[in-house]
Formats: structure tokens, C-alpha cells, sequence
């Protein structure tokens, strides 16, 4: 509807944070040119303090370590911060529970790996691959060491396609 989150949060005055939308949840799209009161935003709390702990993005943890210590912190995995039409925000809206702080497209597989996101050279179906200033969503593996991905910006600006690509050239993100 070439609306802006905050039209539509301005509009439904039922959601409470713009960052949470549940099933059920009823929106109404506002007319082009009706006004709207700007809504104050609900306060966010801080982040938890990093830890200095240093931890290996090699080693994965069991289930009852995972029970037992806390995640990595991590920034905001709320709504999607990047900016529409990008790769990026291509990318986040298929993974919303990637972070918005992994920045331009080249810092993704570097910034996901500080934050103890995993990481690697494997591709997975459901994985983000990086490469350069790009970021792809990885739809398929197939066995002749191509990957089948999805995403936006290939094809043109704001253009979301699908294309085979050899898996070796890109990072990935889990």
C-alpha cells in the first residue's frame, strides 16, 4: 500500500508496539491523504550488558547449556529496520529473528559471528549467505554445489528474484 510503519501504527491505535503484530490482530490501512495523530512510541529497555567471556563460533552448545546460560546478547530482532527495497531488508523480513544491527551487507556474517549468531562456509536451506555488499536468502542446497536463493536488488532496485549461484562464494549466517 506504500505506507510507512509509523502511518500504520499512527492509524491502529489497538497496537500497542509496532514491533509486535499478533494473529488476529486487525489493521486498517489509512487513506492517502487522511491525517493522523503521531503516537508516542512504548519504551524499550536497555540492552543486557555484553559479557566479556570470549566464546568459540566453531562449538555449538547442548540443549541443557542452552537452559543454563543466557544467549549472546544481541541488538533488537523486532520489525525491520533496514531500509526498504535493499537486499537487506529482503534478507531480514525472511529471517526476522536475525538482529537490525548487522549493518551494511558486507558486515552481516562478521556481526552475526560477534553476537554468537552461527556462522560458516556450509550452505543450509533457511540461511542467509553474504557476499560483498550483498545478502541473498538461501531457498535450496542442491548436490552439484550450486544454491538455489532468493533475493532483492539482483534484478534491479526493490526487484526480489531467484537465481542458482555456487554456493563457495558466499558466507553464511544459521
Amino acid at each position: 500500500h506504500g505506507l510507512t510503519w509509523q502511518r500504520l501504527y499512527n492509524k491502529n491505535i489497538n497496537i500497542e508496539n509496532p514491533d509486535v503484530i499478533t494473529v488476529g490482530d486487525k489493521i486498517i490501512i489509512p487513506v492517502a491523504n487522511e491525517v493522523l495523530a503521531e503516537r508516542t512510541l512504548p519504551a524499550i529497555p536497555p540492552p543486557a550488558p555484553a559479557s566479556t567471556a570470549v566464546k568459540s563460533p566453531a562449538k555449538t552448545r547442548s540443549r541443557a547449556a542452552s537452559a543454563a546460560s543466557p544467549p549472546a546478547p544481541r541488538g533488537s530482532a523486532g520489525g525491520n529496520t533496514y531500509s526498504p527495497g535493499y537486499c537487506t531488508f529482503y534478507t531480514k523480513n525472511r529471517r526476522p529473528d536475525l538482529p537490525n544491527n548487522l549493518g551494511n551487507a558486507n558486515t552481516w556474517a562478521a556481526r552475526a559471528a560477534a553476537q554468537g549468531i552461527p556462522t560458516g562456509s556450509t550452505p543450509r536451506a533457511g540461511a542467509i549467505g553474504q557476499q560483498g555488499m550483498h545478502t541473498v536468502y538461501v531457498e535450496a542446497v542442491n548436490g552439484d554445489g550450486t544454491i538455489r536463493v532468493s533475493e532483492m536488488n539482483y534484478a534491479g532496485f526493490g526487484v526480489i528474484s531467484s537465481r542458482t549461484a555456487s554456493a563457495s562464494s558466499f558466507q553464511y549466517i544459521y
